[in-house]
């Protein structure tokens, strides 16, 4: 009879334990983040599986694509270094965000990156993937996605970025974000008619740079510009030659707006192609069609490849498709 009375009481306390659990439940749900009681994991294009009892607090990137990403869905608190281009106004569309992150990481080492003590790294297989292993073996997860070359390969890294960093949930509202001002390019680009569509040439600092294959090259398709070293049939890696752009004869050349080896220098490489003699019969240096689009916008391979898209159709079709030098998507309040 003594061990029938206490029935009603052990119920009682496993049901506010449940109780307990699920008011718990519910409050790490409304922060946004996707914890799971038993952590999460996330398989990278290596193939490698990487478990996380909880969402990695302090990341590190090695790609300022990466450093986009991870910013338009987590605080800044939560990057323990940006790459250095983040806060150059010429390569980042967002420099006031970045500027909240003490640190930087321009050409990292192992011992720097070890040194931030983050939970986790994030590597693009384009750029410093020789550090995955070393990394690795100093201890630290580090999960490796493909640099992007198109849209599609720009949604898989929004996708593995945001899983690994606990923040699924936002991910998706960045994807469908991306999905809606994409739709709004198109809708705009559609009312273009197909005999007012023009050709552009780029003169990228990057001879090879542009053709079949680039992140470029997409971006032009769905702004509906003809990519002239595309449709000439060379491939990203080709050179792009002079003869090769007197062969196209491009409506518009796109020069870039990069001071890498400082401005006088850039004057000097643009007026190598504007200033030559046998480059004068070129139509777009005929009719002055010479525009600079923001190297911010136009390699932009994270989830503001859209607005690559549209600083191309507003470089070439005009205002219709104007946007402000910090035009970015985030999901960060949401």
């Amino acid at each position: 009879m003594g061990g029938a009375k206490r029935i009603p009481a052990i119920v009682s306390i496993v049901l506010l334990l449940c109780a307990v659990q699920l008011l718990t439940a519910c409050g790490r749900a409304e922060t946004g983040q996707t914890v799971a009681t038993e952590g999460y994991s996330v398989t990278d294009i290596t193939g490698r599986t990487v478990h996380f009892d909880t969402p990695p607090q302090r990341i590190v990137t090695l790609s300022s694509t990466l450093d986009q990403i991870v910013l338009s869905v987590a605080p800044p608190e939560r990057m323990a270094a940006v790459n250095a281009s983040m806060k150059d106004p010429i390569n980042s569309n967002m420099v006031e965000v970045a500027e909240q992150v003490e640190k930087t990481i321009q050409r990292p080492s192992v011992e720097y990156i070890v040194s931030l003590h983050p939970d986790i790294v994030l590597i693009a297989d384009w750029q410093y993937l020789e550090l995955a292993d070393p990394l690795r073996e100093s201890g630290l997860n580090v999960v490796v996605g493909r640099g992007p070359h198109n849209l599609a390969e720009v949604r898989d890294l929004v996708r593995l970025t945001t899983d690994a960093i606990g923040e699924s949930r936002r991910g998706d509202i960045l994807l469908r974000k991306m999905d809606e001002k994409l739709s709004e390019i198109t809708e705009k680009v559609q009312s273009i008619p197909e005999s007012e569509r023009k050709s552009v040439v780029f003169l990228s600092l990057m001879s090879t740079y542009g053709g079949i294959g680039s992140s470029f090259d997409d971006a032009c398709h769905h702004a509906g510009v003809i990519n002239g070293v595309s449709a000439y049939g060379l491939r990203n890696g080709q050179e792009v030659t002079k003869e090769v752009i007197l062969a196209i004869n491009p409506d518009i050349l796109f020069l870039p707006d990069y001071p890498w080896k400082g401005q006088a220098w850039l004057d000097s490489y643009i007026r190598s192609y504007t200033e030559d003699p046998a480059l004068q019969p070129l139509k777009a240096l005929r009719e002055g069609h010479l525009v600079t689009p923001r190297s911010c916008f136009l390699y932009n391979c994270s989830q503001d490849f859209v607005y690559g898209v549209q600083e191309i159709a507003y470089r070439v079709y005009g205002d219709a498709f104007y946007l402000p030098n910090d035009a970015h998507i985030t999901a960060v309040d949401e």
